[in-house]
């Protein structure tokens, strides 16, 4: 999957692969079986619309609109928590 990185220094948008989004969500390379959940959904961590991946017990979300929302990972949270 394709998602996006927001460089603040100059206020663009860079499209990454999943890789890289899920070391920003897990911390390492070696942890990648994530599932994509939903598209288009309610935010569960912000307001707005988000794309979800499922990692064990982790839910990651990124914003669905890239334009309106920044382009960058809206949160991370536990199912179990």
């Amino acid at each position: 999957g394709l998602q996006y990185y927001h460089n603040i220094n100059d206020k663009k948008c860079y499209v990454l692969g999943l890789d890289y989004f899920n070391d920003w969500c897990f911390g390492n390379k070696y942890n990648q079986s994530e599932d994509f959940v939903a598209k288009n959904v309610k935010c569960k961590s912000h307001t707005g619309l988000c794309n979800q991946w499922k990692n064990g017990d982790f839910i990651f979300e990124a914003y669905a609109n890239r334009t309106r929302s920044g382009c960058y990972p809206a949160g991370i949270y536990r199912l179990s928590t």
